[in-house]
């Protein structure tokens, strides 16, 4: 055999490619091939007896659904929560503050002290120190008086005291004595030292801020405090 006759008839397979094409076109389109007697099986092609002869399917009818109920999903965004009315106020009060003016009852500190502890004794000279530390719902309150009884002796006076605090309102503060001692030494005596293990009494004092200065006030025992920021 020549090799002239081995070569495909070029046009033969042009003819045979665009029946196969018209042919697939029809099958997906539902109507037959107009040129299905035409096309022959070729090497280079796939006979078209291999692909399914749309006539014999079945029409597919529209599905109507029983239930034509609207399922729809809902998003719902959860809210945020209130802000905490307390939280600026919290965060204000948060650091170490030094009491500038006390008074209970109307008098200064340092005399309602003398009348209340130093059985009819007074001070020459005494230095006050009053702190207050507040950290996360804790408290450190500190309170210590160096001076000299008009007698001549000294005196010395130091109560520490932890305590847990909350904010119930905006100008309220809730505090509960945890631990704490109290130590006084008068002259050349022993110091006298008593333990504060809290009662689970918890006291209300109302506080304020006018400006930088922080403002205590127990209605209760009458007392009142100006402290400003340390730290």
């Amino acid at each position: 055999m020549s090799e002239k006759q081995k070569r495909p008839n070029t046009a033969q397979l042009l003819r045979e490619k665009q029946g196969l094409i018209e042919s697939i076109k029809s099958r997906l389109s539902g109507d037959k091939p107009p040129f299905a007697s035409q096309v022959k099986p070729s090497e280079s092609f796939a006979p078209v007896s291999m692909i399914p002869d749309t006539d014999d399917e079945k029409p597919v009818p529209d599905f109507e659904p029983e239930d034509k109920t609207i399922i729809r999903t809902v998003y719902v965004e959860k809210s945020p929560a209130p802000a905490d009315p307390t939280a600026d106020t919290y965060k204000t009060l948060i650091g170490k503050w030094k009491v500038v003016s006390h008074t209970t009852s109307g008098d200064d500190y340092r005399l309602h002290f003398e009348m209340t502890h130093l059985n009819g004794k007074k001070f020459r000279t005494a230095a006050i120190t009053e702190t207050f530390e507040f950290r996360e719902h804790i408290c450190l309150k500190e309170t210590s008086i160096d001076g000299t009884l008009d007698d001549g002796r000294t005196y010395r006076y130091k109560l520490n005291l932890t305590t847990t605090f909350t904010i119930p309102r905006a100008d309220t503060l809730a505090i509960k004595i945890e631990s704490g001692y109290l130590s006084r030494t008068v002259g050349t005596e022993a110091p006298a030292v008593k333990d504060y293990s809290g009662d689970g009494k918890t006291d209300e004092i109302g506080f304020r801020f006018d400006g930088e200065t922080l403002i205590m006030e127990d209605v209760y025992r009458d007392d009142r405090k100006s402290l400003t920021r340390l730290a």
